[in-house]
C-alpha cells in the first residue's frame, strides 16, 4: 500500500521541460530547477526537481545547499526523450526531496553540472518557509528508547502526538470529530542510514487501520477504497492507534487533558556513531475548542523536533580477547554425541546460543575459539576450532569435531562471553558438563598383524599346476564364466542421471514454492481467520468489526487479492468464480452486513459476541473448503 511522493511535479515539469526543448537549439545544454511549492512549514518535504537538456552522460549536480539547513534525500534518477516535430531532444531528470531545517525565506541557489569539462548553472530560487504557530490544542515529539545504544542492540522510536481535550467534550476523543489530519512519518517511508527496520511499518499500519474515516491520514500509504467511500481507486490510508488520556504540561506550565497516539518502531543499529530521526510533522483541522454546541477548528501545523540515538563502538569498553560479539544477554547449551566411544574417535559437539528478548541480532555472533579454552584442550583434540553457525528456531547453533585423548573424560563447561548492555559489562556464561563414557582403543601388536591367519568360507585354496592354468582340471564347474557383464557398467551412469533429475526437480519445486507468495497465503488462510476471530475474545467492543476483517480477510488469502482493500463485493467475486454453492454466498454476505451494522452501531454484548465467533469459524471452514476445491 506504499505510495512514495516523489513525483507530484511529473505533469507540470514536464510540459515545461518540452516547451524548454522547443527554444532550445539543437545540442544546447540547459539545468532548470522547480519546486512543487513555493511555502512550506518547517519540517516539510519540498519535491526539488532539476532537469538537465541534452544530456546523455552520467553526471553529479550539486545543489550548493547548506546541510545545516536543509535534509537532503534523493535523487531518483530518470532519463527521458523528447521529440518535437521533427527534432529530437535527450535529458536526465533528478527528484530530490528536501527539508527545511529553519523559517524564514530561504534561497535555493543555482545548481550546477559539468558536461565535457564546461559548468552549467541553474537560475536561483527562493522558499518561504513557516514557523510552526505556538499552540497548546497539540503537540507531537519523537521519542527514542533507550538514547544510547550498541550494534545490533534494538531500540525504539515512537512518534508521539498529543491532542487536547475539548472543553464540553470531555472523555472524549477529539481526532472523531475532525476530517483526518496528515501526519508524515520520514522513518516509516525509509529508515535512516547506518539502521535497518526490526519490524515492518505496514504490519504496523495494518493493525491500526481504520475503514470509519477518523483517524490519521499516514503520508505516503493508500489503500483500495471500501464500499463506504465515494469514488474510485485508492484513497489515503487512516490509521487509528489506541489513545492514553493523561495530564501533560501547556507552555505556560499548567496541566490540560490530553490525548495521547504512539506510532512505535523497532529498528536496529549497524554501525557506531550518531542517527537522527525527523522531524515528523502533523498538519491538517484539528479541534481548538468549542462555542455553545459547535465544535472550533483551526488549520495547525505541528513539527516534532528531531531527536538522536547515540550508537557505541565497543571497540572503546577494551572488548576481552574471547568476546564472541554477541550483545545482549544470552545462555548456551552443548550437546555431543555419540556419549559412548574410544579414545581417538570422533565426537560431534552442538553448542547452542539462544538470546533472551531486547537482545541484538545473532548475525555478528562467532563461535567460541574452544582451541583458546583449556578445560577444552586438556582432554581433546579440536579440529574445529570456529566454525560458521547456523540460524535455528531459538537461536544459533554451531558444530564442533573433536577427538578425546584419554578415557574417562567427560566433556567440561564450554564458555562465552558477551556484551550486556544493561550494566555495560562483559559478562562470561558457560555450559553444563556432559557426561561421556570414553574408553580406551584397543591395541594389536604388529605379529598379531602378520601371522593372523584369514580363512573366507566357499573360496578355494590356490594350487600350484603345471602345464597352465586349465592343465589339470578335470571338474568344469571349477571353471568360472570369464564373459564381462556390462550391465553394472551402464546401470551406473544411468542411476546418477536419474538421481540428478530427481534432486533438480525438488530443488526447482522447492524454490517455486519459496517465491509463491500467494501459495504461502493460502497455506496459512484459515489458521490465521481462527486465530484472529478466536482473539476477539473478552473484547466485545471490537468484535463485529474484527470478525469481518478475518473472513475478508480469508478470502482475499485464498484468491491472492490485497487484504487490507478486499470488500464484500470482492469476496462474493471470487466465490462465484470459484462456483461456490448460492447458499454460502447468502451466508457471508449476510454475515458481512450484520457485523458491519454492528460494528457501526452500539458495542456488542458478551453474548452476542460468542455467537459471532462460533458462527464465523464455521463460516470460515465453509468458505476455505469451497475456495480450496
Amino acid at each position: 500500500m506504499r505510495n512514495p511522493r516523489t513525483l507530484q511535479l511529473l505533469a507540470a515539469v514536464l510540459a515545461g521541460a518540452v516547451s524548454c526543448c522547443v527554444r532550445a537549439a539543437e545540442g544546447d545544454v540547459q539545468v532548470l530547477v522547480e519546486t512543487d511549492v513555493t511555502e512550506v512549514y518547517v519540517g516539510e518535504n519540498i519535491a526539488y526537481q532539476l532537469t538537465a537538456l541534452n544530456v546523455t552522460e552520467s553526471i553529479t549536480p550539486d545543489l550548493g545547499l547548506d546541510p545545516a539547513v536543509w535534509d537532503i534525500a534523493g535523487p531518483n534518477r530518470m532519463t527521458f526523450t523528447h521529440q518535437v516535430n521533427t527534432r529530437l531532444y535527450q535529458g536526465v531528470r533528478y527528484t530530490y526531496r528536501l527539508t527545511p531545517r529553519k523559517s524564514g525565506r530561504l534561497r535555493l541557489p543555482g545548481a550546477t553540472i559539468t558536461v565535457k569539462g564546461k559548468t552549467y548553472t541553474s537560475d536561483p530560487l527562493a522558499i518561504t518557509v513557516n514557523a510552526p504557530e505556538l499552540q497548546d490544542w497539540a503537540q507531537a515529539e519523537i521519542v527514542i528508547e533507550p538514547k544510547r545504544v550498541f550494534p545490533t542492540q534494538p531500540f525504539t522510536v515512537t512518534l508521539r502526538v498529543a491532542l487536547q481535550e475539548v472543553p464540553g467534550l470531555e472523555g472524549r476523543d477529539p481526532i472523531k470529530f475532525v476530517n483526518p489530519p496528515s501526519l508524515r512519518v520520514p522513518w516509516f517511508l525509509e529508515p535512516p542510514e547506518g539502521v535497518e527496520m526490526r519490524q515492518r511499518p505496514d504490519d504496523l499500519l495494518r493493525e491500526i487501520l481504520q475503514r470509519k474515516r477518523f483517524g490519521f491520514e499516514m503520508e505516503g500509504y493508500t489503500i483500495n477504497r471500501g464500499p463506504l467511500d465515494f469514488g474510485f481507486g485508492t484513497r489515503a490510508a487512516v490509521v487509528l492507534p489506541k489513545s492514553d488520556r493523561m495530564q501533560r504540561a501547556k507552555l505556560d506550565g499548567s496541566k490540560a487533558f490530553y490525548f495521547v497516539y504512539d506510532f512505535p518502531l523497532k529498528f536496529v543499529a549497524e554501525h557506531p556513531g550518531r542517527v537522527t530521526f525527523g522531524p515528523a510533522t502533523l498538519k491538517g483541522m484539528l479541534p481548538t475548542g468549542a462555542t455553545g454546541n459547535r465544535l472550533n477548528t483551526q488549520r495547525l501545523m505541528v513539527v516534532a523536533e528531531p531527536a538522536t540515538v547515540d550508537v557505541v563502538d565497543l571497540a572503546t569498553l577494551n572488548a576481552p580477547a574471547d568476546f564472541s560479539g554477541a550483545i545482549g544477554r544470552f545462555t548456551i547449551h552443548a550437546t555431543a554425541t555419540p556419549r559412548r566411544l574410544r579414545v581417538g574417535d570422533p565426537l560431534e559437539v552442538k553448542l547452542e546460543i539462544r538470546s533472551e528478548p531486547g537482545s541484538g541480532s545473532l548475525n555478528l555472533i562467532e563461535a567460541p575459539n574452544l582451541a583458546d579454552q583449556p578445560q577444552v584442550v586438556e582432554r581433546f583434540k579440536v579440529f574445529d576450532e570456529k566454525p560458521i553457525g547456523e540460524k535455528s528456531e531459538e537461536g544459533k547453533v554451531f558444530t564442533y569435531s573433536l577427538r578425546p585423548a584419554a578415557a574417562g573424560v567427560d566433556l567440561p563447561p564450554i564458555t562465552m562471553t558477551y556484551f550486556n548492555p544493561e550494566n555495560e559489562k562483559f559478562e562470561t556464561v558457560h555450559t553444563d558438563p556432559v557426561k561421556l563414557d570414553v574408553q580406551k582403543a584397543d591395541r594389536v601388536s604388529s605379529a598379531e598383524i602378520v601371522s593372523a591367519e584369514r580363512r573366507t568360507q566357499g573360496v578355494l585354496d590356490l594350487k600350484e599346476t603345471e602345464g597352465g592354468l586349465r592343465q589339470n582340471i578335470t571338474d568344469l564347474a571349477q571353471l568360472d564364466d570369464q564373459r564381462v557383464d556390462i550391465r553394472p557398467y551402464v546401470a551406473l551412469p544411468a542411476g546418477l542421471v536419474l538421481c540428478y533429475l530427481a534432486l533438480w526437480s525438488l530443488v526447482a519445486r522447492r524454490r517455486r514454492i519459496e517465491n509463491d507468495v500467494a501459495w504461502q497465503r493460502r497455506q496459512g488462510a484459515l489458521k490465521r481467520c481462527l486465530e484472529r476471530i478466536a482473539s476477539t475474545e473478552g473484547k466485545p467492543a471490537d468484535a463485529s468489526a474484527e470478525v469481518r476483517a478475518a473472513l475478508l480477510g480469508l478470502v482475499a488469502d485464498q484468491v491472492n487479492l490485497p487484504a487490507a482493500g478486499t470488500t464484500p463485493r470482492d469476496a462474493d467475486g471470487a466465490l462465484e468464480a470459484a462456483a461456490a454453492d448460492q447458499d454460502l454466498r447468502q451466508d457471508l454476505a449476510g454475515l458481512l452486513e450484520a457485523l458491519e451494522a454492528q460494528a457501526y452501531g452500539a458495542a456488542v454484548a458478551a453474548g452476542d459476541a460468542a455467537e459471532i465467533r462460533k458462527r464465523a469459524a464455521a463460516l470460515a471452514r465453509r468458505l476455505y473448503k469451497a475456495l480450496s476445491a
